[in-house]
């Protein structure tokens, strides 16, 4: 079926104010209402089809909501074809990174995030995202001083003072002495 390109805009932009109206883009994380997104999920994998997997707009739409169900696959597949159609968006990059950690394809996830990080050197979600996978990864210490990095950023970034908080209760010993003594 062909899509013209405002029909296609104003479907995106239709799922993605739903999406918003659900609060799931909110700084704090809130309780989802799983039928909702499920139902969103139904359209925008309807949508995704229709446009034959080549408008990034509903790919983005179905990996988020992917996500939000917890069906990594699908969230893998859909923001991996999301990057390679728009390979300079940060945002698609974080997403996938995402998806292959929840599916323990930790390598894949830490090349994932150091593309994001390429393309914002200093910022507080591309390093948060990348320290998130060397913590996963078991790389303590690396992850410790690209957390720093990521907090020196944006000191408020809820999601990375959390991972902080879980490196230095889980694995003191990764950071450096110094630090401990002195604080950081």
């Amino acid at each position: 079926m062909y899509m013209s390109l405002s029909a296609v805009e104003e479907r995106y932009r239709s799922l993605w104010d739903e999406l918003a109206g659900l609060g799931v883009f909110n700084e704090h994380p809130v309780k989802v209402d799983r039928a909702a997104v499920a139902s969103i999920h139904e359209e925008s994998r309807r949508f995704v089809e229709e446009t034959r997997f080549e408008a990034p707009g509903a790919l983005q739409i179905h990996g988020i909501a992917s996500r939000l169900l917890g069906k990594w696959a699908e969230a893998e597949k859909s923001f991996r074809k999301f990057t390679e159609l728009l390979p300079d968006r940060t945002d698609g990059w974080l997403e996938l990174t995402w998806a292959l950690g929840e599916l323990n394809r930790l390598e894949d996830a830490e090349q994932s995030a150091r593309v994001a990080v390429e393309m914002e050197p200093d910022g507080a979600e591309t390093l948060g995202n990348l320290a998130a996978v060397l913590l996963q990864r078991g790389k303590i210490a690396k992850a410790y001083e690209v957390m720093q990095r990521a907090l020196k950023a944006d000191p408020k970034n809820v999601r990375n003072r959390m991972n902080m908080d879980v490196i230095e209760s889980k694995h003191p010993w990764a950071i450096p002495w110094w630090n401990r003594l002195f604080g950081h």
